[in-house]
């Protein structure tokens, strides 16, 4: 059955003396059958142009009536119950304009959840480009645990950008693989704004980049920090955009989408391959806090936020966003060692569903996992989500990587993360692969699995500018 569809909406600006903007919201009511409900539920949303008094402009709500569907927690699926679903306009959840009944004759199952017992990612079931598959088999077992644990938070031999949070490895580049590097978000890129090139030719910080190096004595400071007065200063500025919370509230998929192209611009003009944002975790307490980095308390709201800046982010080749924190990371009090416990229903209709929308709607990047644990388990050791939601349910097929330092003793397992769908365990420490190697000769991570988290870092690394950079150079020299 055809699951979408466009709801036309003429705006007039009735003023006869101001101009102005007008959001058109889509809400519905849907029928109140063996699974409870919310009264409504907002599915669908434009903005329109400054309109001056007295002019129209014709909106186009395309929606996808999927988002009208609930969790049935019986059959394990996304459904449509039979009833009258009552379709609405309005510009805010209070005011109600024009509204149609359609009524769904039988309740329709979406989709059903992958259940797996056990699983081996076969490695004759994933097809690679000719040019990965080449690279995977001139690795060594320790090249590819190289290669999918990060190069620590000063990383990146080949290329480096000043500030970043972290880098792949740089140890395979004779194998031709250079190292790519990720800046931390989510209100613009985080670099450091001044930093110096010393005489050895490495590069050394100006400017504080913890807050507690302002107060070291003065020898120790100079360990951390060069003089800009004696050094030849690089600059990395970069915009400070307003906060997810606001960017939410403009409702305004396009000027979105120009937030998230104009990072990508800096991503560019400054080398960075991954954006760590956009954060898109739920509203849930006021307490969090890590609120204002988050858009919503609903779902669909943060989804279609996240997409538009994805979309305009990836829109610059070489250059993607990682969303996060997956998932249910709605407190920073022992973010850590905190438990989530939630239902199915609410997972999949509130925590999980922001990220769904935005990986069908915009194939980001990357997907940063959180240090919380959910329902008793670690999330960067969960399957279920990694594999059997994030993946095979929604088709993600981008890198998978840890948040920093969640993985470790009293914390998620590093080996356990890898099993799960991981990519990418960052920062990355000589811990971190010492114990993937020994559980590689174990037998308890196999190759299968290394060469797949691998695949997916290659081809992260061979689309990123730094690479095209880095064959112009190899010719060169050649």
């Amino acid at each position: 059955a055809e699951m979408s569809a466009e709801i036309h909406v003429n705006v007039v600006n009735r003023s006869n003396e101001y101009a102005g903007k007008e959001v058109v919201l889509l809400y519905v009511n849907c029928p109140r059958g063996r699974i409870e409900k919310e009264y409504q539920k907002l599915i669908g949303f434009e903005k329109t142009r400054v309109l001056m008094p007295g002019e129209s402009q014709d909106i186009i709500l395309k929606v996808d009536l999927e988002q009208a569907a609930s969790y049935d927690e019986k059959q394990n699926c996304m459904m449509l119950e039979k009833g009258e679903y009552n379709f609405y306009i309005g510009n805010c959840s209070r005011e109600k304009g024009a509204g149609s009944i359609h009524t769904l004759a039988a309740s329709m199952i979406l989709e059903e959840d992958v259940i797996t017992d056990s699983f081996l990612w076969q490695y004759e079931e994933k097809e690679y480009p000719a040019k990965i598959e080449d690279r995977l088999n001139q690795l060594t077992a320790s090249e590819m645990i190289d290669l999918i644990v990060g190069d620590g938070m000063f990383g990146g031999s080949y290329f480096k950008a000043p500030g970043s949070a972290g880098a792949t490895t740089g140890k395979l580049l004779k194998k031709g693989i250079p190292n790519i590097c990720l800046a931390d978000g989510p209100a613009g890129l985080r670099l450091q704004r001044r930093s110096a090139i010393m005489k050895n030719g490495k590069i050394k910080a100006i400017d504080p980049f913890m807050e507690v190096i302002k107060y070291l004595p003065k020898g120790v400071k100079k360990m951390f920090m060069a003089d800009a007065d004696k050094n030849t200063v690089v600059y990395q500025n970069a915009t400070a955009f307003p906060v997810g919370t606001a960017l939410a509230q403009t409702w305004n998929k396009e000027l979105l989408y120009r937030v998230g192209s104009a990072v990508g611009e800096e991503m560019e003009a400054y080398g960075v391959t991954f954006w760590l944002a956009p954060g898109m975790n739920i509203h849930r307490n006021p307490l969090c806090g890590r609120n204002f980095e988050y858009y919503s308390e609903d779902p669909y709201v943060s989804g279609m936020t996240a997409a538009a800046i994805t979309k305009g982010v990836q829109s610059h080749r070489g250059c993607y966003v990682t969303l996060k924190h997956f998932c249910c990371n709605n407190q920073e009090d022992n973010r850590n060692k905190t438990n989530a416990v939630v239902s199915e229903r609410a997972l999949r209709e509130i925590y999980l569903k922001g990220f769904e929308i935005a990986v069908k709607e915009s194939h980001p990047g990357a997907v940063m996992t959180s240090y919380n644990k959910v329902n008793g388990m670690y999330a960067n050791n969960s399957y279920e989500l990694l594999t059997n939601v994030l993946r095979k349910q929604w088709g993600f097929d981008g890198v998978i990587m840890t948040d920093w330092f969640a993985t470790g003793k009293g914390l998620g397992s590093h080996v356990e993360a890898v099993k799960a769908g991981h990519d990418m365990l960052m920062p990355g420490t000589g811990t971190v692969k010492k114990e993937l190697m020994k559980a590689y000769k174990n037998g308890d991570i196999t190759e299968i699995e290394l060469r797949r988290a691998s695949a997916n870092v290659l081809e992260a690394v061979f689309a990123s500018r730094i690479y095209q950079g880095y064959l112009k150079e190899s010719r060169r020299l050649k």
